[in-house]
């Protein structure tokens, strides 16, 4: 027998025949074992001395012999905690509410807690669609340029309607009076520049001179400008796109 191998139980001091431990940093433990009932005693004394507060009251209760294991001082507090964990606040009213789903399962459908859900009714979860700011940019980033439902072609420019076009545009602002050519309003009444419109849609049209002529140009206010282009579509339903 080694001497240098004999080392005395941390716990009830019977010599030990055995090379000591390294723990996880390299270092070589300073306690030795005889068995691996000493080591649960020792270890189960060291957690029951330290002492836990129970996780919802704060009452001070001993460890259970499990170290990983959450600390209740009673059944009722074990309950009270889970509910709290179920409760979830409305991001639009500020109501607590449980949030439950149905859940497919091997034996059937069942109701599940949905951790995904921040609404407590349907009139909150389109309210929180109009104020929440993340959804909207996603949004506009989904459906903007060629991604937009409505796309019909352009340029390698957006937005791009020849040359001297802003010229173009004001000139028929200035013929319409600054008035929109449909219902009247002034272009002060509208807060923004009035939009100038093709009749014949410019997508539409053999080439940029001839879609920009001053006959097939019109001021419009943004509402009548929007809707002319619905009316338009609904009225040719075969369109063709031109990139210029």
């Amino acid at each position: 027998m080694c001497k240098s191998n004999i080392h005395n139980c941390f716990r009830c001091g019977n010599e030990v025949n055995r090379n000591l431990s390294r723990k996880r940093d390299g270092e070589l433990s300073k306690r030795i074992f005889c068995s691996r009932a000493c080591y649960d005693e020792q270890r189960k004394q060291e957690w029951k001395a330290k002492g836990f507060n129970c996780k919802n009251c704060g009452k001070r209760v001993e460890q259970p012999e499990r170290s990983g294991a959450k600390v209740f001082c009673s059944m009722k507090c074990r309950s009270l905690l889970a509910a709290k964990k179920a409760l979830t606040t409305c991001k639009v009213c500020g109501a607590c509410f449980t949030a439950i789903k149905w859940t497919k399962r091997k034996t059937g459908f069942g109701l599940t807690r949905d951790k995904n859900r921040k609404t407590c009714s349907s009139e909150c979860h389109h309210m929180f669609y109009r104020i929440d700011e993340e959804r909207k940019r996603k949004i506009s980033e989904s459906e903007r340029g060629e991604k937009h439902h409505n796309w019909q072609g352009g340029g390698k420019r957006r937005g791009y309607r020849g040359a001297g076009w802003n010229e173009i545009a004001e000139k028929v602002r200035r013929r319409a009076g600054y008035k929109c050519e449909h219902c009247g309003k002034t272009q002060e009444e509208c807060g923004r520049r009035l939009d100038v419109n093709h009749i014949e849609p410019f997508h539409q049209s053999r080439n940029k001179t001839h879609a920009n002529r001053l006959s097939n140009l019109e001021a419009l206010c943004k509402s009548c400008h929007m809707k002319t282009e619905w009316k338009w579509r609904r009225q040719n339903n075969i369109q063709y796109a031109i990139k210029f």
